[in-house]
């Protein structure tokens, strides 16, 4: 068990290339992909302060740490197909897997009526990661340890209402100066190609960025019954993350982050334990044909 000091973590993310994460709206913004604000009710005129939601945090350290399973135990389907009665039942249980470890998972209309305390306490000792982030397995929900908030632009707007906290060194400005504009038009190569067959046309947009060198706050919060590599991992998941938001492949989103805490020694202690284990690839087998 954690005391309360013990069960709270900063991140601070700092852009080193522009970042674009989009938001959603019910009014049209044509051909231009505007950053996600959130307004701040407690001031006045109730300014919009651009955000990163905990959602798309969570996703990302969500499929780092999957990912780095996966490679360190070195699961395969081919090893996985073998276990099963045809391609097609293993491709499915696979698929499902997947899902549920790095998506989330879902829940079914086939949801049981009680829960085995014994079975997701297993599951919890054995696979740190799915422990801290929790899932839907399909038939029975895997909650979560750690709740992730939102990440804040470090700005005038959200110290003054306190959704961040001010540091000797932080470099106060206003959100707007955060955001800047970058046009984009895909090439027609019309040597090549004729765009009246093909129907690829240049499609010029406009995607509104956070700057670089702006900065982002998150609160990260653990319950009280959380283990010590559950958190661990946390701190592991969050310093594998490089890069957030969208448009990764044109060369926006890389970051640098800062952590509060840095001690990851337990849970890369367990990665290095599972690499090539028999017992754990068979966990996750038996995980995977409970879920077809």
């Amino acid at each position: 068990m954690l005391n309360v000091n013990e069960r709270k973590i900063t991140a601070t993310i700092t852009a080193v290339s522009p970042i674009s994460h989009a938001g959603f709206s019910e009014v049209s913004t044509g051909n231009s992909m505007m950053f996600r604000r959130v307004p701040c009710v407690s001031l006045p005129g109730f300014p919009e302060i651009p955000v990163v939601s905990g959602n798309a945090l969570r996703g990302i350290m969500r499929r780092r740490l999957m990912t780095e399973v996966y490679n360190k135990v070195g699961f395969t389907f081919e090893k996985f197909k073998d276990v099963f009665s045809s391609e097609q039942t293993a491709k499915r249980a696979w698929d499902k897997l997947y899902a549920a470890l790095f998506c989330g998972g879902t829940l079914n209309g086939k949801l049981e009526d009680t829960t085995d305390p014994i079975e997701l306490r297993k599951i919890r000792e054995q696979f740190p990661a799915l422990s801290l982030l929790g899932s839907a397995l399909y038939t029975k929900m895997l909650p979560g340890m750690a709740q992730i908030g939102f990440a804040w632009l470090i700005c005038d707007e959200s110290i003054r209402g306190e959704l961040v906290t001010k540091t000797d060194d932080t470099l106060v400005i206003k959100a707007e100066d955060a955001i800047t504009e970058i046009g984009q038009v895909r090439h027609i190569d019309r040597e090549n190609a004729d765009p009246e067959i093909t129907g690829v046309t240049p499609m010029p947009i406009t995607i509104e960025c956070l700057a670089p060198g702006a900065s982002l706050q998150s609160n990260i919060s653990l319950l009280p019954q959380t283990t010590s590599i559950e958190k661990s991992c946390l701190i592991h998941g969050l310093k594998l993350i490089d890069h957030i938001g969208g448009k990764l492949s044109s060369g926006y989103g890389a970051v640098k982050m800062h952590i509060t805490e840095n001690d990851d020694d337990e849970y890369t202690s367990w990665i290095k334990n599972s690499s090539n284990n028999e017992a754990f690839e068979n966990f996750l087998i038996e995980m995977a044909k409970g879920m077809i």
